[in-house]
C-alpha cells in the first residue's frame, strides 16, 4: 500500500508544529456569503436533519464553530483566519453541494460554504499500540465507520486547537490533559466530498488501552480496534477494513505513518 491520503481526500499542507507553532485569528463578525435562496435552502435541509434525528435517535449538535477561510505556512508556522458557522450552515451548504453547485456554479459556491474547521487525531496508548474508533450508529456522519477521535474547532478567546483536540480525548475517552504528554499538528486536509477541512493530529497518551476501556465516554464510540504500533499492522487494518474507514481518519493515520516512519 502507498502511503498516499485516499482519492477522496485533499492535502492541503504537512509539516510539524506543536503547541504555540498554530496560530488561529477568529473574525466573529465573518460569516458566509447571504443569498435568500441559500437561507430557505440551508432551513430546508435543517428541518430534515432534525426529522431524521428524531426518527433515528440521530445525534445533532448546533452550536456555533469556526468557518476556516484561509492558511499559510509562515515562519514556522501554521496560520489559520476564520469566521463564523454552525452545523446547521454545514449541513445546508458543504453537505448539499450538489444543490449549491447547481444553483451558483461550481467555481462561484466556495463563498456560500460553511467549511466548519474540524480536528482528528491518531493516538498511541503507553502499551505501543494504535487506537482506532467505531462511529455509532446515532452519529449523523458515517456512522458505524472506524475513525481516529475527533470533532469540530469551536468558538474561544483564544481559540486553540489543540485544546480543541483535548477537548475532544475527554469528552470521547475520558483522558486528561495531564495524559497526554505529547501532541503534534502534522498537517491540513479536506474531504473532496463535502469540502470539510480538517487538522490532523498524533497524540501520546500515558495511559494504557485497559485503563481507557474502564471509563465513561460521550456516545458517540460504540468500538475500539487495538493494533500494534507499526507499519505493517497499519497496513493490515486498512486493506481489511478497506471501504469502513472514514477517509479523513485514513488520511490522518498514513501522515503519522509518514511521520512515525519516515
Amino acid at each position: 500500500m502507498d502511503s498516499v491520503p485516499p482519492a477522496t481526500v485533499e492535502t492541503l499542507v504537512e509539516g510539524v508544529w506543536r503547541e504555540g507553532e498554530v496560530d488561529l485569528i477568529l473574525n466573529e463578525s465573518s460569516r458566509i456569503k447571504a443569498d435568500p435562496w441559500l437561507d430557505q435552502e440551508i432551513e430546508r435541509v435543517w428541518q430534515c436533519a432534525l426529522a431524521e434525528a428524531g426518527r433515528q435517535n440521530r445525534l445533532l449538535f448546533p452550536g456555533p464553530l469556526c468557518r476556516l477561510e484561509r492558511y499559510a505556512v509562515e515562519g514556522g508556522h501554521l496560520r489559520l483566519r476564520t469566521g463564523l458557522t454552525d452545523y446547521r450552515e454545514f449541513l445546508g451548504t458543504n453537505r448539499n453541494l450538489a444543490a449549491l453547485s447547481g444553483f451558483f456554479g461550481e467555481t462561484s459556491c466556495a463563498d456560500y460554504l460553511a467549511d466548519p474547521l474540524a480536528v482528528c487525531t491518531v493516538l498511541t496508548t503507553a502499551d505501543d499500540a494504535l487506537l482506532i474508533a467505531r462511529r455509532t450508529g446515532r452519529t449523523m456522519e458515517h456512522s458505524g465507520f472506524w475513525h481516529v477521535v475527533g470533532g469540530h474547532v469551536e468558538p474561544a478567546r483564544p481559540v486553540n486547537v489543540f485544546e480543541s483536540v483535548r477537548k475532544e480525548l475527554r469528552e470521547e475517552l475520558g483522558v486528561s490533559t495531564e495524559e497526554i504528554p505529547e501532541m503534534i499538528c502534522l498537517g491540513l486536509a479536506r474531504a473532496k466530498e463535502t469540502h470539510k477541512p480538517e487538522l490532523l493530529f498524533y497524540s501520546r497518551l500515558s495511559v494504557t488501552w485497559e485503563d481507557l476501556r474502564q471509563r465513561p465516554n460521550d456516545g458517540e464510540l460504540d468500538g475500539h480496534r487495538l493494533i500494534p504500533d507499526s507499519r505493517e499492522h497499519l497496513h493490515r487494518f486498512l486493506t481489511e477494513e478497506q471501504n469502513r474507514v472514514v477517509p479523513i481518519g485514513e488520511a490522518c493515520l498514513l501522515r503519522y505513518e509518514r511521520f512515525r516512519w519516515k
